[in-house]
């Protein structure tokens, strides 16, 4: 016994020659990932039956109807047949790019959020490209999540968008150094527990010092890169308005240390990088113009 759909009704069909199309709904070496039924004819004290899934009926009709809402209806493709189900993604979608102005959180650019420098203050700025990267490193990205561990999950897409920016500019990318995360680490508990921004005066080594609300930590690397708008790139000299930008983009720094500390609502961190940047006379051979930017 088999039915066929006809119309919006299944009607039997009594014939020896049919078979189940259950063997042609899947690969046969490939699970489905969804159980299909079929009824079935049984016989109870010689009474014949109908079975769909586990239930039994005493006519064709009831078990017709069970079987249409146990797989809707059935859906033809180009090499098999599959159970449709509402609850399914469609497989049609048509993809649409992007506006030409890049987005920040759903199109929302938080403008509180800032992040106060050695020298000043920056905040964030609607720049098409660092938005972009912004939204390839970070959208998606659960906040809540990025303080846990000693913040290892912010520092690794911190690390990340860093490195990106960096071969931006033909800069190699930086490796993470234990000796380097130690001292970055102390020197951000002692920026906490002072309550200010400064250097390391005795450091042989670059460094980069900030503080910000922690709601807007992953837009830290975005504000650093964005003083690139403020970098003029004919001068030889360290420049204050750019000053962690042309810290983090030095061609010839290889290695970097990432320490983090909280306080309140509040982080301070610091960055150590070797061998160290800002050579006044150097700048032209480190600091080289975005491949986005060259004309």
């Amino acid at each position: 016994m088999v039915g066929i759909i006809k119309t919006n009704d299944i009607q039997s069909v009594d014939s020896d020659l049919c078979e189940s199309i259950t063997s042609y709904i899947y690969d046969s070496n490939v699970e489905p990932k969804k159980k299909v039924y079929e009824i079935t004819t049984i016989y109870e004290n010689n009474v014949k039956k109908y079975a769909c899934g586990n239930k039994i009926y005493s006519n064709y009709d009831e078990a017709a109807r069970c079987l249409k809402k146990k797989n809707r209806r059935v859906r033809f493709g180009l090499d098999k047949i599959k159970p449709f189900n509402r609850y399914d993604p469609p497989v049609n979608i048509k993809y649409i790019p992007p506006s030409k102005l890049s987005v920040i959180n759903n199109g929302i650019i938080p403008n509180d959020a800032c992040v106060l420098g050695l020298f000043s203050k920056k905040c964030v700025t609607n720049n098409m490209f660092s938005n972009k990267v912004w939204n390839k490193i970070w959208a998606g990205s659960d906040p809540k999540f990025y303080s846990k561990n000693s913040f290892s999950h912010f520092k690794l897409k911190l690390f990340k968008e860093l490195n990106f920016y960096r071969a931006m500019h033909n800069a190699y990318p930086l490796f993470v150094d234990k000796t380097l995360t130690f001292f970055a680490q102390s020197q951000a508990y002692e920026l906490s527990k002072n309550e200010m921004l400064y250097l390391d005066s005795i450091s042989s080594m670059g460094e980069v010092v900030g503080f910000l609300n922690k709601r807007h930590i992953s837009y830290l690397m975005k504000m650093w890169y964005d003083e690139i708008l403020w970098h003029n790139f004919n001068l030889e000299v360290a420049q204050e308005e750019s000053y962690e930008f042309s810290s983090l983009m030095w061609k010839t720094t290889k290695f970097i240390g990432i320490g983090i500390v909280e306080r309140g609502d509040f982080i301070y961190i610091c960055l150590k990088l070797s061998p160290k940047g800002n050579i006044n006379g150097l700048f032209k051979n480190n600091i080289s113009k975005s491949k986005k930017l060259k004309t």
